[in-house]
């Protein structure tokens, strides 16, 4: 059995709604009990799926034994797995890519296979990417092109700008006029403003809270604004609001018109952050080809075209329209979307069922951690994925359109090393994998790749590990279909 170690959690994220400086149990990284390894082992549990028993471990875990795939009868060769493994996917970074030079690329192609080396050429649909040799690639054959030498910084303490499709900007709201927002980027001020048409923009936060829950609550607030309000919000440092119509920001303070018609002017420095009207946002065409950003500031953008100039600056024309260089050390990765690659997070799910531990609900979360705060694995963050809490089963039509299904799976890094859960893949409500059961200390886990020709539904669950739903912050990250 694992050793159980109790803590306060007045350090950890908690759920909204619960009270920290309670015990928690954690699993320890020394050695646990025995697993039992075989594929599909019949459990009774939750339901009847996946359910381990207390005396198994949720430490590191063994490496995982999957399913037969499609059409196979025998389980997967454990050699075969390692390659897999360490061949560099797109799944996990491969050992090979840790100490390369910040400047250097890692391209993954939809076939698995990886291109390294320098980025010579990236418009209008090809890169170019110098090596041993020179490659020339589509970016309807990559998955994502990164730079695993560049580290994602800690944005704790950087104001962010939120927009209507969910993109997030370390950068500080520095002009409110009739129609744009203008910001200021935090990390390179020396760049030029942005200028954002303010019908695409959710809110801003202008001076973060110094604890981590404090923070997410606030973010989490600009997100999901209750439906049916139509005022712009200021919240205050103080912890009151004001509600009324924001007329302009500029460096002395804030106009609002309140609800009685008269003029409220607030000093910038009494206000923590605006939210505006939820019913004035624009509705963002999620559809054709688009690239998701993710930059060293923390900041994830989604736009329409990127391009590399001979300055050898990037050229980006956002979603929301404006369009803006970026110095290339300030991106760490790319993800094309709109080709052959499509993410789960892009499409609905037809079914959600939340199993409670007890009476606590949590709702899932698109392209964040069920916390509201960014998907990060071991300190490796991810732009795109699904953010859960055990137990839970999401539910996708296929449709047989696609011919692969590929994830990283883990307990994310809010949950500080603690949870215990299982992750299963169904395809027709046929189980394809199981892992065994993984903590919060256990390395990321690659899912895949698996077999989904023709294959009408996909169905995602992660089941209750060895402490019941305790800080079970599950990641389905970097979750796609190939087409």
């Amino acid at each position: 059995m694992c050793h159980v170690r109790f803590a306060t959690n007045r350090h950890l994220p908690l759920p909204f709604g619960e009270r920290g400086g309670g015990a928690s149990t954690r699993c320890s990284p020394s050695p646990c009990g025995s697993v039992d390894q075989r594929v599909g082992a019949n459990r009774v549990g939750h339901k009847g799926l996946g359910y381990r028993s207390r005396n198994e471990t949720c430490g590191p875990p063994l490496t995982p034994n999957p399913s037969p795939q499609r059409g196979e009868g025998r389980s997967v060769n454990f050699a075969v797995l390692v390659m897999f493994v360490l061949s560099g996917v797109g799944l996990v970074r491969a050992d090979d890519d840790r100490d390369v030079g910040p400047d250097q690329i890692v391209i993954t192609r939809i076939d698995g296979s990886p291109l390294r080396g320098m980025l010579r050429e990236l418009q209008a649909g090809r890169i170019v990417c110098e090596g041993t040799r020179r490659d020339e690639v589509s970016t309807d054959n990559v998955i994502n092109l990164h730079w695993p030498g560049r580290r994602v910084a800690d944005r704790a303490d950087s104001p962010v700008v939120l927009l209507a499709n969910g993109d997030e900007l370390s950068a500080q709201a520095i002009l409110v006029g009739e129609t744009d927002l203008v910001v200021k980027w935090s990390r390179w001020p020396d760049l030029a403003p942005v200028k954002l048409p303010l019908d695409w923009v959710r809110g801003f936060v202008l001076v973060p809270a110094r604890e981590e829950l404090l923070r997410l609550r606030l973010l989490n607030r600009l997100r999901s604004r209750p439906a049916g309000e139509r005022q712009d919000v200021v919240l205050l440092t103080n912890g009151d609001s004001l509600t009324g119509q924001v007329k302009s920001l500029d460096g002395k303070g804030l106009a609002l018109e309140a609800a009685t018609g008269n003029e409220l002017r607030v000093e910038l420095s009494a206000i923590r952050g605006v939210s505006f009207n939820p019913e004035l946002l624009a509705k963002p065409d999620a559809t054709g080809e688009r690239i998701v950003m993710s930059l060293v500031d923390g900041s994830r953008l989604t736009a329409t075209r990127v391009e590399l100039e001979q300055s050898g600056m990037f050229r980006v024309r956002l979603a929301a329209g404006p369009e803006f260089d970026l110095p290339q050390a300030a991106v760490q990765s790319l993800r094309f979307l709109g080709g052959k690659v499509v993410y789960l997070s892009e499409l609905e799910p037809t079914r959600f069922e939340f199993t409670p531990w007890l009476e606590l609900r949590w709702p899932w979360q698109r392209d964040l951690n069920v916390l509201g705060g960014p998907l990060k694995l071991r300190g490796e963050p991810f732009a795109k994925g699904i953010g859960v809490h055990s137990k839970s089963e999401l539910t996708y039509r296929l449709d047989g359109q696609y011919r692969r299904f590929q994830a990283t799976a883990g307990i994310d890094d809010a949950a500080n090393g603690a949870g215990c859960v299982t992750f299963h893949v169904l395809v027709d409500g046929r189980r394809v994998f199981d892992s065994e059961p993984l903590g919060g200390s256990s390395p990321a886990l690659p899912v895949g790749q698996i077999d989904v020709t023709q294959a009408e539904t996909l169905t995602l669950v992660v089941d209750f590990g060895e402490f019941g739903d305790v800080l079970d912050y599950a990641d389905w990250c970097d979750a796609l279909l190939v087409k």
